[in-house]
C-alpha cells in the first residue's frame, strides 16, 4: 500500500511540474490538494470512475448494432445513480474523468476520434442536466438525498433525455443516413427508457447497516407476484401486438406493494429490458404487417416499456415512503425519545414478536430487573431537570454498557427502568444486576466541574414459563415482585441489589 501511494504522489508531482496541476512556486503537493490523504483519495476514487466507465461503455458498444446506437446504453443512469448513492464520488471533476472514459471506449471499438469526442458529450449532458434536477433543492421540501431523487426520476429522466438527444442528434446526423428528427426521437427513447429503468434500481440499493432488514422482510413475503409475473412475459410473447407489452403490469404493480422498492426495481429492470431484446430481435411483435406509425417497432417499444415501468415504481416509493413514515410513527411511540429505552407499549410489542417468532415457544427462563435512580428528585430539585435528564441518559448508557445488545431496557416512568433478560440462570442474573449498581457508583456525572455521584437500587426477580401464552403473565407477575424487591432495597438503605430465592422465603442481597 505504501509502494501504491509513492506512486500516486511521483504521478501527481509531475503533474505539477508539467503545469497539469496548478502550484505555487517552491510550494509542497500538499497545498495543492491539503494533504497527501486527500490526493491519493482524489486518484483512487478516480480510478474506480474511470474503470466503472470503461466497463460499462464497453458493455454498450457490444449492445450496439452496426451504424446504429445501443439497444441498451446503461452507462449514464448507473453512472448517475452511483454518483448520487455514494456522495464521497459526487465530484464535478469526475464528469471530466468519465467522458475521457467514454471517448477512449469509443475511439478504441473502431470510432473516428472526432466521432467520439462529438458523441459522448451528449452522455455528459444528460449526466449533468438529469443530476441537477434530482438534487434540485425546492424550499420546503426536506426529503432525504436518494429518496428526493427517486421521486424525480421521471421529470428528470425526460429532462435529461431531451437535452441529451438534441445534442447528439446534432452531431450524429452526419455520420448516418437519418434525418434530424428521426435521431432524436432514437436519442431520447433510449436514454429515457434507460434512464427510468436503471436509476431506480441503482437509488434503492440497501444501506450495508439494512441488509438484514432487507432480508427478513423477503423471506416473509410469498413468491405468488414473483410467479405471476413469470408467467406474464410468456403470455406477451404469445399473444403478440401492442398492448403485449403492458401484460406484465398487473404482476409488478403486485410485487411494488409486496416487496422492498430495490427488489420492485429489480424486476420493473429485467421486464423491461426482456421485452426491449425481444423486440429488437423480433420475437415480441407489437406492430402488425402494415405499419401506420411514424416509429419503429424498438423505439415504440421504449416508450411503452418506460412509461409501463414508471406505474410499479411510483407504487414502490410510495409504499417505501409510506413504510418510513410508519416506522418513524412507531419509533415515537415504542421507544422513549430522551433516553431511546423502550417504553411499556415498546417492549410488550417486542414480546410479542418473540412469541410470534417462536423464540420463546418452547421452555423459557430469565429474570426481571427493575432499577430505581436513588435521591432523583432531591437531584432535579438541586440541580434542575436538564441536569436530571442528562443522568437519565448516562445511567441508561451504563445499564446498557453492561448487557448483551439483544436484552429488553424499558424505561417505566419518571427514574425506573425495566431489563428483561431471557435464558439465564439465577446466579448469572444477580452478577449483571451487581455490575450495573457498581458501574454507575464508580461513575460520578461531571457537572459544570463539580462530581455528582449516583446511585441505583435494584430489585430481581427469577422468571420462568412455557409457550407464549404464559408470557405476558410471567412477565407482569416478575414486574410486581422486582418492584416490591426495588422497595426492600430502598429500605435497606439504597444503593443495593435485592432479590427472592427459589423458594420466596429469604432475601438476597449483594
Amino acid at each position: 500500500m505504501r509502494a501504491l501511494k509513492r506512486s500516486y504522489l511521483h504521478i501527481a508531482n509531475k503533474l505539477v511540474s508539467l503545469g497539469m496541476i496548478v502550484s505555487e512556486p517552491d510550494a509542497p503537493l500538499a497545498t495543492v490538494f491539503n494533504n497527501r490523504q486527500k490526493l491519493l483519495s482524489v486518484v483512487l476514487k478516480s480510478s474506480v470512475i474511470l474503470l466503472l466507465t470503461l466497463l460499462l461503455s464497453y458493455l454498450g458498444i457490444s449492445l450496439r448494432p452496426f451504424d446504429a446506437l445501443s439497444i441498451f446504453w446503461p452507462v449514464n443512469a448507473i453512472l448517475l445513480g452511483f454518483l448520487i448513492r455514494y456522495p464521497s464520488y459526487d465530484k464535478s471533476y469526475q464528469f471530466f474523468v468519465m467522458y475521457l472514459a467514454m471517448v477512449l471506449a469509443d475511439y478504441t471499438t473502431g470510432n473516428s476520434i472526432n466521432n467520439a469526442i462529438n458523441i459522448n458529450v451528449a452522455n455528459i449532458i444528460y449526466l449533468v442536466v438529469t443530476r441537477a434536477l434530482l438534487l434540485m433543492r425546492v424550499p420546503g421540501e426536506s426529503h432525504r438525498r436518494t429518496l428526493q431523487a427517486l421521486i424525480r426520476v421521471f421529470p428528470a429522466s425526460f429532462a435529461g433525455a431531451a437535452c441529451c438527444a438534441l445534442w447528439g442528434a446534432a452531431v450524429s446526423t452526419p455520420y448516418n443516413e437519418d434525418s434530424f428528427l428521426a435521431g432524436l426521437i432514437s436519442w431520447f427513447t433510449e436514454q429515457f427508457s434507460t434512464s427510468i429503468l436503471f436509476l431506480p434500481v441503482m437509488l434503492s440499493i440497501p444501506k450495508r447497516k439494512n441488509i438484514d432488514e432487507f432480508n427478513q422482510i423477503i423471506r416473509r413475503n410469498n413468491l405468488f407476484p414473483l410467479l405471476s409475473l413469470a408467467i406474464a412475459l410468456p403470455s406477451a410473447i404469445m399473444v403478440g401486438g401492442g398492448g403485449s407489452l403492458i401484460f406484465p403490469l398487473p404482476a409488478l404493480m403486485w410485487c411494488a406493494i409486496t416487496y422492498p422498492l430495490f427488489v420492485t426495481s429489480c424486476l420493473t429492470l429485467m421486464v423491461g429490458a426482456a421485452e426491449i431484446m425481444l423486440v429488437s430481435v423480433n420475437i415480441l411483435h407489437i406492430q402488425g404487417a402494415v405499419v401506420f406509425t411514424v416509429l419503429d417497432s424498438l423505439t415504440s417499444a421504449r416508450l411503452g416499456i418506460a412509461a409501463m415501468a414508471i406505474s410499479p415504481l411510483i407504487v414502490a416509493i410510495s409504499q417505501t415512503s409510506t413504510v418510513k413514515l410508519l416506522s418513524r410513527l412507531t419509533q415515537r411511540a415504542d421507544f422513549d425519545y430522551l433516553t431511546g429505552t423502550l417504553t411499556r407499549g415498546g417492549l410488550y410489542e417486542r414480546l410479542n414478536y418473540l412469541s410470534d417468532a417462536k423464540t420463546l415457544k418452547g421452555y423459557f427462563r430469565g429474570a426481571v430487573m427493575m432499577i430505581d435512580i436513588d435521591n432523583f428528585k432531591k437531584i432535579n430539585d438541586a440541580y434542575g431537570h436538564s441536569v436530571g435528564d442528562q443522568v437519565l441518559i448516562n445511567i441508561v448508557a451504563h445499564i446498557k454498557s453492561c448487557l448483551r445488545s439483544d436484552i429488553l431496557v424499558c424505561r417505566m416512568g419518571g427514574e425506573e427502568f425495566l431489563v428483561v433478560m431471557f435464558d439465564l440462570s439465577p446466579l448469572g442474573a444477580l452478577t449483571i444486576a451487581e455490575r450495573i449498581r457498581h458501574t454507575i457508583e464508580v461513575s460520578p456525572l461531571d457537572i459544570h466541574g463539580e462530581s455528582l455521584d449516583v446511585t441505583v437500587s435494584i430489585g430481581v426477580e427469577f422468571i420462568g414459563g412455557k409457550g407464549e401464552s404464559a408470557l405476558a403473565e410471567v412477565i407482569n407477575h416478575g414486574i410486581e415482585q422486582a418492584d416490591m424487591q426495588v422497595y426492600r432495597a430502598k429500605r435497606q438503605g439504597k444503593n443495593c441489589v435485592c432479590s427472592r430465592d427459589s423458594a420466596g422465603a429469604l432475601g438476597y442481597e449483594i
